[in-house]
């Protein structure tokens, strides 16, 4: 259990640190910030929490000095869905704040056509690693097939050609399952492979790693 300031000495000025934030510098970060509620000045993300503050642990400026982000620090105990909706209002912030910074040119550096903004938020505060599409659709199969270990030889061969044309394609639809290549390993496609429940938990993982 981590009260608030060991969670923001441990936790968050490590991450901001990594991020290329300098705690320190007054220009770039403000702790213990006065937070009003008039239209002109500057406002929390709309998240409510059990007990109100007039102050907000951390602000991050933009190099001209206004605030681009604003973060609370929380005990480890708290609810981490307050954690989870404060990255949400970081990512919308930013992705309004600069719009030469898009996820759409986020998604090509990192090499993942459907990664989120959200996620590139995570990766840069070291919360959750963005991998690459490739790496991410790997890593699903890999479990899938791990998860089913009673699958034959054809439907672990379905499974190594799904992902070849989910990684050439970057999509799928339903109806492509039962359609060239894979009509190749049986002539009902993934009808005559997989069963009914099994087909659901393919297309759960499709969905998962391609939505």
């Amino acid at each position: 259990m981590q009260n608030e300031k060991l969670t923001r000495k441990e936790i968050i000025d490590s991450r901001l640190k990594q991020a290329g934030w300098n705690v320190a510098d007054r220009t770039q970060v403000v702790e213990e910030f006065f937070i009003s509620v008039e239209n002109n000045t500057v406002n929390e993300p709309a998240i409510s929490y059990k007990t109100k503050t007039e102050f907000s642990d951390y602000v991050l400026l933009e190099k001209n000095g206004k605030p681009l982000a604003v973060l609370e620090a929380k005990k480890s105990v708290s609810d981490p869905r307050i954690g989870e909706e404060q990255l949400h209002a970081l990512a919308q912030l930013m992705n309004a704040r600069d719009p030469f910074v898009t996820e759409r040119l986020l998604q090509r550096v990192y090499g993942n056509q459907h990664a989120k903004f959200l996620q590139f938020i995570k990766h840069i505060l070291r919360v959750e690693p963005v991998r690459s599409f490739e790496e991410t659709v790997t890593i699903a199969f890999d479990e899938f097939i791990k998860l089913h270990s009673t699958l034959s030889n054809n439907q672990i061969e379905f499974m190594h050609v799904l992902k070849e044309y989910l990684l050439d394609k970057g999509k799928i639809e339903k109806k492509d399952l039962i359609n060239p290549p894979f009509t190749q390993l049986h002539p009902q496609g993934i009808l005559g492979v997989f069963s009914p429940k099994e087909i659901e938990e393919i297309i759960s993982v499709i969905q998962k790693v391609a939505a």
